[in-house]
C-alpha cells in the first residue's frame, strides 16, 4: 500500500469515528488533552505526506536529470538551417537546461524545511521555473520542438501531481490552523480566567477593607456623638453662646456710637492738628482696636459735645473689650475638631474605595465578555477541528 493510500485510510478512519461520535459533547477541561491527540494525528498525517512528497520529488529529479542529459546532447550543428538560428537555438536549449539545473537545486534546497514551507517553496520553485523558462523554450523549440516538449511533459505531470496530492491533503493544513487557533484560544482563556480570579481575590479584599472602614467611621461617629450629648460640652457651648452674645452687644454699641460721629466733619475741623487727624483715621480704620488703645479716651475730646455719647458709656465699652478675652480651644474642641476631620478622611476613603469596587467589577463584566467570546469561539473551532 503507498503513503497515499494509507493517508486516505486514515482519513476515512477519521469520518467513520466522527459518525459514530457527531453527538459527543468536548468540554473545556477536555479540550486540551484531545486537541493534543488531534496534534499528534496530524503531524502523523504530515510525516505521511512529507515523505510520499519527498518520494515523488526524488523520482522527478531522477528522470529530469536524465532529460536534463539528453537535453545536453543534442547536436544540431549537421541541421540544414542557417547557422544564425542555429546559434539562437543553441543558447536558448543552454539557458533552458540552466533553468530546469536551478529548479532542480531550489526544489532540493526546500527538501530541509518543515513541511508547510518545503510544499511553499516547492511550488515556488515550479513557478519561477516556469515564468523565467518560457521564452527560452519558445526560441529553443523551432529546431528541437519534441525533446524539449518531452521536458515540459515531466515538469507539468509532476506539477499536477503534486499539486493533487497538496488538495487532496489540504484538510491536513486546515486542521493544522485550526489546533494552532484553539491552543491560542486555550491559553488566552487561561489567561482571562486566571485575570478573574486575581479580580474576584481583590475585590474580596476591597469589599472588607470597605466594610472595615465604614465601622470605624461609625465609632468614630458614636465618640463625637457621646461628647457632644456630654455635660462638659453643653457647658462649653453655653460659655461660648455667652460670649457671642455679650460681642454682638457691644458690636451693636460701637456701631450706634460710629452712627453718631461724623467722621467726616472731625476730620476737616481738625485736620490742622496732626495726632488728633490721625486719630480719628484710626479709629475710623479699626474702632475696636483703636478704642482699646485710647487709654485716656482722647477722642471723647473731639466729639463736640455729643450728649448722646458719655465718657462713662464709652469707659465701660472700653472695658468690657480689654477683659473680655477671646475664648482659647478648649479640650472638648480639639477633641470634636480631631474626631471631625477623622471621619472626613474616612468619608473621603470610603467613596474612593467605592469608585476603585465599581472600576474593578467594570474590568470584572468585561474580561466575562471577553471569555464569552474566546469561549465562543473554542467552541467553533473545536466543532470544525472535530467533526
Amino acid at each position: 500500500m503507498n503513503l497515499l493510500n494509507k493517508i486516505k485510510q486514515l482519513l476515512t478512519y477519521g469520518q467513520e469515528e466522527k459518525d459514530t461520535t457527531v453527538n459527543e459533547m468536548i468540554t473545556l477541561e477536555e479540550l486540551p488533552c484531545r486537541l493534543e491527540s488531534k496534534i499528534n494525528e496530524l503531524t502523523k498525517l504530515k510525516k505521511q505526506l512529507r515523505e510520499l512528497i519527498s518520494k515523488k520529488t526524488s523520482l522527478f529529479e531522477t528522470e529530469i536529470n536524465e532529460k536534463i542529459i539528453s537535453l545536453g546532447n543534442i547536436d544540431i550543428s549537421h541541421r540544414k538551417e542557417y547557422d544564425r538560428i542555429k546559434i539562437i537555438v543553441k543558447e536558448n536549449l543552454n539557458l533552458y537546461i540552466s533553468h530546469l539545473k536551478r529548479a532542480v537545486n531550489n526544489i532540493k534546497e526546500a527538501d530541509k524545511e518543515e513541511i508547510d514551507e518545503y510544499i511553499t517553496r516547492l511550488f515556488r520553485a515550479l513557478n519561477e521555473f516556469n515564468k523565467t523558462s518560457s521564452k527560452p523554450f519558445e526560441k529553443a523549440t523551432i529546431l528541437i520542438g519534441e525533446e524539449l516538449g518531452s521536458a515540459r511533459m515531466i515538469i507539468k505531470s509532476f506539477s499536477q501531481e503534486i499539486n493533487k496530492i497538496v488538495e487532496d491533503n489540504r484538510f491536513i493544513f486546515n486542521k493544522g490552523n485550526l489546533c494552532s487557533s484553539i491552543s491560542n484560544l486555550l491559553s488566552e482563556s487561561k489567561k482571562i480566567n486566571s485575570l478573574h480570579i486575581e479580580i474576584e481575590s481583590k475585590l474580596l479584599e476591597m469589599n472588607v477593607t470597605l466594610e472595615n472602614a465604614g465601622k470605624e467611621q461609625d465609632i468614630l461617629r458614636d465618640k463625637l456623638l457621646k461628647i457632644k450629648d456630654g455635660h462638659d460640652f453643653k457647658k462649653d457651648s453655653l460659655e461660648k453662646n455667652d460670649y457671642r452674645k455679650r460681642l454682638d452687644s457691644i458690636e451693636k454699641e460701637i456701631q450706634s456710637i460710629k452712627r453718631e460721629l461724623d467722621f467726616k466733619s472731625l476730620l476737616k475741623k481738625f485736620h490742622h492738628d496732626k495726632k488728633i487727624d490721625q486719630l480719628l483715621r484710626d479709629y475710623i480704620s479699626n474702632f475696636k482696636d483703636t478704642l482699646i488703645e485710647d487709654k485716656e479716651l482722647r477722642i471723647i475730646d473731639v466729639m463736640e459735645n455729643n450728649n448722646k455719647i458719655s465718657f462713662s458709656d464709652l469707659k465701660e465699652i472700653q472695658n468690657t473689650l480689654i477683659f473680655l478675652t477671646p475664648l482659647s480651644p478648649s479640650k472638648i474642641d480639639l477633641d470634636v475638631a480631631f474626631l471631625e476631620d477623622k471621619i472626613k478622611e474616612k468619608s473621603a476613603h470610603i467613596l474612593n474605595s467605592e469608585d476603585n469596587i465599581k472600576n474593578e467589577i467594570k474590568r470584572k463584566e468585561k474580561l466575562a465578555m471577553k471569555l464569552q467570546k474566546v469561549n465562543s469561539d473554542l467552541t467553533e473551532n473545536s466543532k470544525l477541528l472535530f467533526e
